[in-house]
């Protein structure tokens, strides 16, 4: 209740009061020292205390993490690393609780960039559940993303003949998720795995991705370590996951992937047993024999380093022992950090007894041999434990990065390349085209997702024209409400053109009409061309909107009579629309009534049925004269 910080010893309320103290920004205030006597009273204790210093809560964080978790303190070199340089972090099994309740640590903490496998709606679903956000977490689902068909053809490219898959083959490995991480590693979109696997399986599960990925070096195997912590000390173990009775070579490759681990993940020197039974060959046996000829073999391809073997585990990890019993030793005087058991099984054995009965603490295996590093956690493990096997991960993947950043791209990263591109053009093309879209980007995020489905068009179908812009539709058919009522573009182009030139020979015809009497309609009775220039009186049958035109309806090719006299039977002989269209009381001309443009299309076509209707009968009207 004096606002005072908890002690580090209590491992209760330790992770929640540490986040609680960092956020608040309050300084440090140790708890008041019990009351002394006024006559021990001093000077310099009566003084004035100086401020304290401000509160520094990444210390204070590291303090309190360190004496919950012995590993998370001998990992602090590499956790510094990670938050330097983040890495991409392939999380295979996402749907786990754990795994995704670690993803979510990872990147608030920023110590990785997570990208999950997995069904977005189960993720969903399961966040929801445990009270967690997706957001900044990059989604893939290998059995519907859209690179699967880019990567199953790179795959049948490289690797069809060795693996002896045919294309439909490969498109069924590529919806497995542990293919899918293990193309996307080497497309070179992420650094490294985190996989959850089942126990005393080893990698079988991961059989498929350990044909994709390459390796470190030509001919390295694929050695498991693990790391194990406990309070006094920090060793690593190998080999979990290697062969049951490997061969000397084996056992050499082993030691020394577990001495650079130790070197570049934990900052100390590595100093490597090779356990056995007994210490030094007491008798000989073609197993002890093998085991001293894998020492050799690290010696002669690593000098210097710190190698002895084989040894019991007692003179490995007893300093004192070594010197009383082994003078000789090569290990310096000191504990091994690094113990290679002399199979997968005494290695298993070993790791259970020390996690189980000694209560350390363990994280792995790890496999360094490979390009890309790969961390597994057994399933069902804590999120801490998840999360501690993602920052060895990454400090892997960095390291594995300062090594290899002069090598060329392979034949299998430039396939996937050149698929995946060709892949985008197509899907621009496509998009260009009004066709629809593929699926999200690598990088997909629910947000992303929910906008794709909402700007979702329908597909074009074969045959279909292709939609017009509404800016392109024609006022015509925007007032008729459909585009499929509409006329098209060049139809409508055509017409106004045929429009205008009725109304330019309608103009033409009207002034000659008025400059000249108005011929007799030809008939049984039709004036000889001598005989023009009497009057003629009009023909009574001929509808009146064919004598007189309104002002206001000159400008237009509405019903006119020609220059050329028609007779009533080619008047009878028009269509309806074009011989007898009512006269309508004209507007003045200064103040012409608006039309709407569903007006003018009509117009437009009644003018054009006219115009042919004219022609027609002109065309029978001349015939009779010539002759």
């Amino acid at each position: 209740g004096d606002g005072s910080l908890p002690e580090a010893t209590d491992l209760r309320l330790l992770p929640t009061l540490a986040a609680t103290a960092a956020a608040s920004g309050r300084p440090f205030q140790a708890p008041p020292a019990p009351a002394q006597p006024e006559a021990s009273a001093t000077p310099e204790a009566s003084a004035t205390p100086e401020a304290p210093d401000a509160f520094d809560a990444s210390a204070y964080r590291e303090a309190v993490e360190g004496v919950q978790s012995p590993l998370r303190r001998a990992l602090h070199p590499a956790v510094e690393r990670a938050r330097k340089s983040s890495r991409r972090l392939i999380v295979l099994d996402a749907e786990d609780p754990e795994a995704l309740l670690a993803a979510r640590l990872l990147a608030e903490q920023q110590l990785a960039e997570p990208i999950l496998l997995g069904e977005l709606f189960k993720l969903e679903s399961r966040a929801q559940e445990l009270g967690l956000s997706l957001r900044g977490l990059a989604i893939h689902n290998p059995s519907r993303d859209k690179l699967r068909e880019p990567y199953a053809q790179a795959l049948h490219e490289v690797l069809g003949d060795e693996l002896g898959l045919d294309l439909e083959e490969a498109r069924r490995w590529v919806a497995d998720p542990q293919v899918f991480a293990a193309l996307t590693l080497a497309r070179g979109e992420a650094d490294a795995v985190l996989a959850l696997g089942a126990h005393g399986r080893g990698l079988e599960p991961l059989a498929r991705a350990l044909q994709i990925l390459p390796r470190r070096e030509r001919g390295a195997g694929r050695a498991g370590l693990h790391l194990v912590a406990r309070p006094e000390r920090t060793f690593v173990l190998t080999d979990t996951l290697g062969p049951r009775d490997p061969t000397s070579e084996e056992v050499a490759e082993a030691a020394l992937d577990a001495a650079a681990f130790v070197e570049h993940i934990l900052g100390e020197t590595p100093r490597v047993a090779i356990l056995a039974e007994t210490s030094y060959g007491a008798r000989r046996e073609v197993a002890l024999e093998r085991l001293q000829r894998a020492r050799d073999l690290a010696r002669v391809r690593r000098p210097g380093l710190l190698i002895d073997g084989p040894l019991t585990a007692e003179v490995a990890l007893d300093a004192a022992l070594q010197a009383e019993r082994y003078p000789a030793c090569a290990l310096g005087g000191e504990p091994a950090n690094v113990l290679v058991a002399p199979g997968r099984a005494a290695a298993r054995i070993a790791l259970d007894l020390m996690a189980c009965a000694a209560g350390a603490e363990t994280a792995g295996p790890f496999v360094w041999s490979l390009r890309h590093p790969l961390g597994v956690a057994p399933r069902g493990s804590k999120a801490e434990v998840l999360v501690h096997t993602a920052l060895v991960t990454a400090a892997l993947a960095i390291q594995a990065d300062l090594e290899h950043k002069e090598d060329e791209p392979g034949p299998l990263r430039e396939a996937l390349e050149r698929a995946v591109a060709a892949a985008k053009e197509a899907e621009e093309a496509a998009l260009a085209e009004g066709g629809e879209g593929a699926a999200a980007l690598p990088g997909v995020t629910p947000q992303r997702v929910t906008r794709a489905l909402t700007a979702r068009r329908r597909p074009v179908r074969p045959g279909e024209a292709k939609p017009k812009p509404a800016a392109e539709i024609p006022s015509a058919a925007k007032a008729a409400g459909t585009p499929s009522e509409a006329k098209p573009a060049a139809e409508a182009k055509a017409g106004a053109t045929e429009a205008k030139a009725g109304a330019t020979e309608a103009k033409a015809g009207a002034t000659e009409g008025a400059s000249a009497p108005k011929p007799a309609a030809e008939g049984p009775s039709a004036p000889k061309p001598a005989d023009a220039a009497k009057p003629v009186p009009s023909d009574p049958k001929v509808p009146p909107a064919t004598k007189s035109l309104a002002p206001a309806e000159a400008k237009v090719p509405a019903l006119q009579p020609t220059s050329k006299p028609s007779t009533p039977g080619a008047a009878k002989g028009a269509s309806p629309a074009a011989a007898a269209q009512p006269s309508s009381p004209a507007a003045p001309a200064s103040e012409p009534r608006p039309m709407s443009p569903a007006e003018r299309a009509e117009r437009a076509k009644r003018q054009e049925e006219a115009r042919r209707a004219r022609a027609r009968a002109q065309a029978r009207g001349e015939g009779p004269a010539k002759g």
